[in-house]
């Protein structure tokens, strides 16, 4: 994902349910805007629902693959989201 002025530059890897990523965002006017490394856990449906019960929630509902962008470019790890909904006892 960029432009023509700002390229952006991922590195992900998949280590069983976490995906580790170093993302670099370059100008080419100014060079380097962001160095950044973030890891994002990953959870089935069947995981979360689990959680939110034993914390103490219940009618959970669950919305796979919520998209929020028109274009079909790369969004990270924002392209494909759940959306969950659930109520607390």
């Amino acid at each position: 994902m960029g432009n023509e002025e700002i390229l952006v530059c991922r590195q992900r890897n998949l280590d069983e349910d976490i995906i580790y990523c170093r993302e670099l965002v370059i100008s080419k006017t100014e060079g380097l805007i962001r160095d950044a490394n973030y890891c994002t856990h990953l959870y089935s449906p069947e995981q979360i629902t689990k959680m939110l019960k034993a914390s103490g929630f219940d009618s959970v509902t669950i919305q796979k693959d919520f998209v929020s962008h028109s274009e079909k470019v790369d969004y990270g790890m924002m392209t494909n989201r759940m959306i969950v909904i659930a109520n607390k006892k």
